[in-house]
Formats: C-alpha cells, structure tokens, sequence
C-alpha cells in the first residue's frame, strides 16, 4: 500500500550528493509479495527470520529484509540476492562492499506494519519511526533516558503535548544513534534534541568526546502513520520521498 503523497517508485541509482530518499512500505503485503521478498534473502536471513515468535513477526521479518535486499539492488543496478549487506561492531546494517561509482548509505526502521528507509550517498544516516502507544510511561522513560535539560522542558510542557512530545524526541535521539551506529553504547542523555513540538527539530548539544562540534542535522519526516525522524551529518540534504513498489 502506498501513501497519497509519496508516489510508488522504486530506486534507480544512488541519491545524489545533497539528497536523501524516504522510501515507504508495509509489512502486511500479500502473499505474492512475501514470495519476492523471501526469494532473495540468504539461508541466514531465512533462519533468524523463522526464529521470531509469531508467523505475523516472521512473515514481517521476511518482508522487511526482502524489501531491503529489493530497494538496494535497484538502487546499486545489482541481483537484490547479491547486494552484500555485513553488520558494524554495535549491530547496524551497512553495505560490504563500496565502490567510488557506487556511494550508498542507508538505515532502516519498522514500527508495526510501517516500514522506512533512508537511501543517502555519503552517510552516515539513522531513521527511526515510532508509532505512539498510549500505554507508554513517558513521564518515567524521559526521568530515565533523558538529558536534564530535555526533562526540564517535557516536564514544563501542558500534559496534553506531552504524548506528542515523547514519541518526537524519542525518534530524534534513536535517529541519532542509528546514523552513529553505536546503538545504545550512548547514553540518550548525552546530547540535546529539540523536546517542544511546535519547533523545528534540532540537536542542540552533543557531549560525546571528540564529537562536541560535529555539524549534525535533523528532520522530522512528515506524511506518515507514526512520528518519524532522520539524522545525518554535514550539510543539511533535500528530502525526496516515494512508496516502494517490488
């Protein structure tokens, strides 16, 4: 399925240097779909695919790598079978081989059936998507995994933005880690986003060595189901989105 204002695409090429594409899926396709995804995914893939728990966790387990594997390949002009996908040291997805002809960097996330990935040329880049769950304790995960400034702001907001809020600046800092690649090696408390959601996103301090003065950017990535984010570093890119067909 597709969204009204993402056109359904597939990629071509890699992005050019000052773009990022947004390519939008679901994980609940039919089961023509599910055939294509699981023909290209690797014995490995298959098998951590059918350890998860449930067939709904295992079919989505297959769709979203099987959409991973499509996208790249396309994006490469290589048999999504072959693209070769290796894991950094903290567990994040990367390609293993790179040519100069070839630059692509990307990240993905899936909440529920939603599904997103960020294509860039020259990385790194973190997305994150987070469908809101009103059973969520935000009071008591931003005491714990927020900065002191960022919980004296949530906590200054009216208790009805405070939903909202959570789940923004939650995928602002789990993008952040993502585009680092180290996962929650890093505290969450150790750098700033923006908590009130009537302003533009932003990282405003980072206090990781070595790190303090890296130029990173922010975008809230609008038009879907769930409160989303992409991070990367350098200059800020132009946005290009699109639903991804097989």
């Amino acid at each position: 399925m597709t969204l009204p204002d993402w056109p359904p695409s597939r990629p071509s090429s890699p992005p050019p240097e000052g773009e990022a594409e947004l390519w939008f899926a679901r994980l609940d396709p039919g089961p023509a779909e599910v055939e294509l995804c699981r023909a290209v995914l690797s014995p490995a893939e298959r098998f951590l695919a059918g350890r998860k728990v449930t067939d709904e966790l295992k079919r989505r387990a297959i769709v979203s790598r099987g959409l991973l594997r499509r996208a790249l390949g396309a994006a490469l002009g290589r048999d999504a079978a072959e693209v070769p996908i290796a894991l950094g040291e903290k567990g994040k997805p990367h390609l293993a081989e790179r040519a100069d002809s070839a630059r692509l960097d990307f990240n993905l996330s899936h909440t529920g059936d939603l599904w997103l990935l960020a294509l860039v040329a020259a990385g790194p880049v973190g997305v994150d998507i987070e469908a809101p769950r009103d059973e969520t304790e935000w009071d008591e995960l931003a005491e714990r995994y927020f900065s002191d400034k960022e919980r004296a702001e949530f906590a200054a907001l009216p208790a009805e933005r405070r939903k909202e809020a959570f789940f923004r600046i939650w995928t602002q800092k789990e993008a952040f880690l993502k585009a680092r690649g180290s996962g929650l090696a890093t505290p969450l408390g150790s750098f700033d986003v923006e908590v009130d959601p009537r302003r533009a996103p932003a990282i405003h301090a980072v206090r990781i060595a070595g790190q303090e003065r890296e130029p990173w950017w922010v975008a809230e990535i609008a038009g879907l189901e769930a409160p989303a984010a992409i991070v990367g570093r350098g200059p800020k890119p132009a946005l290009r989105s699109a639903s991804l067909v097989l």
